[in-house]
């Protein structure tokens, strides 16, 4: 990219960027709620948006935390290892319907809960905050909260972005205090692409040449 190409294309980063406020994740009720709507967060499958609890509405992945935070704060057991380690699909359907809408493919989402729910049991009394404090601030390292998370099946994409959001979502609301900022990670998914291209940081071009 050339200089001139550079600058316009920070240019526009700079103003999509003014008055942008990152959230603080305000209304997830706990680390536990945190851990495991983050296993289950992608590909929705929503048909369309929706209002929860008279606000929205709400589409995509924030509509699937909505949901189940409003059931979560009728049912405060509901989102814990206890409660999640014999889960069936038609509990997760009804955990994210919304309006007669449906979430897709419940039944990989309670694989995913349940064998998250059975190795936290296991591993840290059934908590993410006894997970959260045997990772003792640490990202990193085998040790750290990254390498903790990815021995559970939800957690296991080598690009490690549940794990980034969980331990995004912990750092903001003040339940893990991360000791190594340096190593925070960008995860390099599709989406990032996306937003590269269409702001101009990275020009167009063949698949191979513009990944790296």
């Amino acid at each position: 990219m050339s200089a001139a190409a550079l600058e316009r294309a920070a240019d526009r980063v700079r103003r999509l960027a003014t008055g942008y406020e990152p959230p603080d994740f305000a209304h997830v009720t706990d680390p536990d709620a945190a851990l495991f709507l983050c296993a289950v967060d992608h590909r929705t499958g929503y048909a369309g948006p929706h209002t929860v609890d008279g606000r929205g509405p709400f589409a995509g992945s924030e509509l699937m935390w909505e949901a189940a935070l409003a059931r979560a704060r009728a049912r405060p057991e509901l989102l814990r290892a206890e409660t999640l380690r014999d889960v069936s699909a038609a509990d997760v359907a009804a955990v994210f319907a919304v309006d007669g809408d449906a979430v897709g493919d419940p039944e990989r989402r309670a694989a995913l809960w349940r064998d998250l729910a059975t190795g936290l049991l296991a591993a840290y009394d059934g908590t993410a905050a006894a997970l959260l404090g045997a990772a003792s601030g640490r990202l990193g390292g085998a040790e750290g909260l990254i390498e903790r998370l990815a021995a559970f099946e939800a957690y296991a994409d080598p690009l490690a972005k549940k794990g980034f959001l969980f331990a995004k979502i912990c750092a903001r609301r003040g339940w893990f205090a991360v000791s190594d900022p340096g190593s925070w990670e960008v995860c390099a998914d599709n989406v990032l692409m996306r937003l590269a291209l269409r702001s101009g940081l990275v020009e167009p071009g063949p698949l191979a040449q513009v990944r790296p």
